[in-house]
Formats: C-alpha cells, sequence, structure tokens
C-alpha cells in the first residue's frame, strides 16, 4: 500500500467504547486532509485488505501456472482496474 500521506483513503474502525463525538471529530479530521472516508467494524483486514488479498492470492496462483508470464500479468493487473495495479506493485521484484 501507498504511504499514509499518499493514501485518499482513511478507514475509521470505531472501538466498542468510541464515543459519537470521537467518531465525528476523526472523521472531520479526515476531511479536513483531503481523505476520503470509509467505516468498518472491528473485524480482521477491515476492508481494503479483505478486498486486496484475494486479488493477491489469484495472481500468485496465476504466476505459478507455466502460460502466465510476469509482465502479461502486471499489465493486466495495471489496466484492469485500481485494486490490481495494487497486486503488480506488491508483486514486482526489488
Amino acid at each position: 500500500m501507498n504511504p499514509v500521506p499518499v493514501m485518499k483513503l482513511v478507514e475509521i474502525i470505531p472501538g466498542l467504547a468510541t464515543s459519537a463525538e470521537t467518531l465525528n471529530t476523526t472523521l472531520a479530521l479526515a476531511k479536513s486532509l483531503g481523505k476520503t472516508t470509509a467505516r468498518s467494524d472491528d473485524r480482521p483486514g477491515f476492508i481494503a485488505n479483505r478486498l486486496l488479498l484475494p486479488y493477491i492470492n489469484e495472481a500468485i496462483f496465476a504466476l505459478q501456472e507455466v502460460h502466465i508470464y510476469f509482465y502479461s500479468l502486471c499489465v493486466c493487473c495495471v489496466l484492469c482496474c485500481v485494486v490490481c495495479a495494487c497486486v503488480a506493485l506488491l508483486l514486482s521484484p526489488s
């Protein structure tokens, strides 16, 4: 994922004891920083990672198949959708 200053999304995960005032302050702060917010319950992976990880797994499975080439996989990921572009970045060699 991108560094925090670059990310456009902030996932807001209120805890069981989070007050409405704290939640509203957090939402206002994120908005003042130009961020888009997504609210989620406190669950494993929240939202973004729950969506991203299956894509990463499928990309790795595809690379294991003989007829899939790394470059082709990256091109498809980047041109397919924004989430897939993250997969290409995560899989690219250092």
